[in-house]
């Protein structure tokens, strides 16, 4: 194996915690406006257009359909051919129409919202597999945890050692490529990651994705567009 390399990690790398999430696409009025209230077991809270309602995992309702996500208090909506994922406590998800965005008649635009931790959460997937992911504009690349890569297909273990400096100090990794990346509509292929042995409950997604993509703040929100 040849030397190490350096990538760069910010604090949110080793603390993560939540923050609210809205997603649009671009002016869809018809697109359903959905947030998930809480989930209980295989039921699952929803809130669909200000209307609160109780489904089961695999039920659709009002055109949603709805299923299992990532974690305990997260699930993964569909709504047109499109697929968003939630977690319990975000803003309301605009599940757009996947084919309108196909056509290119809408332009995909993924807005996070901060919390005053100033920490952007969304639900996305990696090589098909969902996650939630942190987004974070001062790391180099995208950063997840043995456990993750394992659960995503990821053959950690033949990549090349790397080094990531966290808050906390140097991690030893392995500097891997994701066939996909997505987060929310937008979607990138061949992505840079390093994969580290530390508890990571979100995959920090770092400027190896971000920067195919064009970037705004404004008021406490990120805005991502092609």
């Amino acid at each position: 194996m040849r030397g190490n390399s350096q990538v760069k990690a910010s604090p949110w790398a080793v603390a993560l915690v939540g923050c609210a999430l809205l997603l649009l696409v671009g002016p869809a009025a018809s697109a359903p406006g959905v947030a998930l209230a809480g989930t209980m077991g295989d039921k699952v809270v929803l809130v669909i257009d200000g209307r609160t309602r109780v489904l089961s995992l695999g039920e659709t309702v009002d055109g949603v359909r709805v299923q299992r996500g990532a974690g305990e208090r997260s699930v993964v909506v569909e709504a047109g051919g499109y697929r968003q994922a939630l977690v319990v406590g975000a803003a309301p998800v605009a599940v757009g129409d996947a084919q309108a965005l196909r056509a290119g008649r809408q332009r995909p635009v993924l807005v996070l919202e901060a919390g005053s931790d100033r920490i952007y959460q969304t639900g996305g997937e990696i090589n098909g597999h969902a996650m939630q992911a942190v987004v974070d504009t001062g790391a180099s690349v995208v950063v997840l945890s043995v456990q993750t890569a394992q659960r995503m297909g990821v053959d950690w273990q033949a990549g090349t050692a790397a080094q990531v400096q966290t808050a906390s100090g140097r991690s030893a990794g392995r500097r891997v490529r994701l066939a996909q990346v997505r987060l929310g509509p937008l979607q990138a292929r061949d992505v840079e990651a390093v994969v580290i042995d530390s508890d990571m409950p979100h995959v920090l997604v770092g400027n190896s994705f971000l920067q195919g993509f064009r970037l705004q703040w404004e008021q406490g929100r990120l805005s991502m567009s092609p």
